[in-house]
């Protein structure tokens, strides 16, 4: 069984730190768990911040989910934040065009402050 997600709360914020490899491999669980982590806080979140400072591998696919949650954290009335933490994931957001409609930051400390 796969270890949940550890969000961690802030005033009107949570950061959800996501796992060291993002991929089709383990997408389905992530999608439900950050679905989860909106859906706890609908009403009480202002900004959903997922963290991939941990994160040295995203495919495509797992790149694919950044928008999705976005678009549920909006439906939640949330913006969505990244913290992108390596440059193989900054490029990898950006040639999967996730960084046109998501903010990408370089670390955590900036991805709060532009909250």
């Amino acid at each position: 069984m796969p270890l949940l997600l550890h969000p961690i709360d802030l005033p009107h914020c949570t950061v959800v730190p996501m796992p060291e490899e993002i991929d089709i491999s383990n997408l389905p669980f992530l999608y439900a768990e950050t679905g989860r982590v909106i859906a706890d806080r609908e009403g009480h979140l202002d900004v959903l911040v997922l963290d991939l400072t941990r994160t040295g591998f995203i495919d495509s696919r797992g790149a694919s989910m950044i928008p999705a949650v976005q678009e549920r954290a909006r439906e939640a009335g949330a913006r969505t934040r990244v913290v992108a933490g390596t440059r193989l994931v900054a490029r990898v957001l950006e040639l999967t065009q996730v960084r046109r409609d998501v903010p990408v930051y370089h670390d955590l400390a900036e991805a709060l402050a532009a909250s």
